[in-house]
């Protein structure tokens, strides 16, 4: 979550928005919205298609999501945290653990 916000302070955006989206009992998603500054029309929603245990790590796979988008190529995976670390490494291997929803 906090890639996403640094990336947004550099590049001069909109800070991201988080919203809850529906999920089963017990379980959490989240997407993130980044406002695109001159468009709102040009806004792009991340989404995974999974559900989480926790409600942290939804807003944290969404911006997962959204730093894939921007900055597929950098080595996120030197700095983040396990499990994220993981699921950062899995977009690179072909085999991802987290897929974008699908509208």
């Amino acid at each position: 979550k906090q890639l996403l916000h640094n990336f947004s302070q550099k590049e001069k955006r909109p800070k991201p928005q988080y919203n809850f989206k529906r999920a089963p009992k017990g379980k959490w998603r989240s997407e993130v919205i980044m406002s695109d500054p001159k468009d709102k029309t040009k806004d792009l929603k991340f989404c995974p298609s999974e559900s989480c245990e926790h409600k942290s790590h939804s807003d944290h796979y969404s911006a997962l999501l959204a730093l894939l988008h921007f900055q597929p190529s950098l080595p996120h995976e030197k700095i983040l945290p396990s499990p994220f670390r993981e699921v950062w490494m899995s977009f690179s291997s072909g085999t991802p653990q987290l897929t974008p929803e699908r509208a």
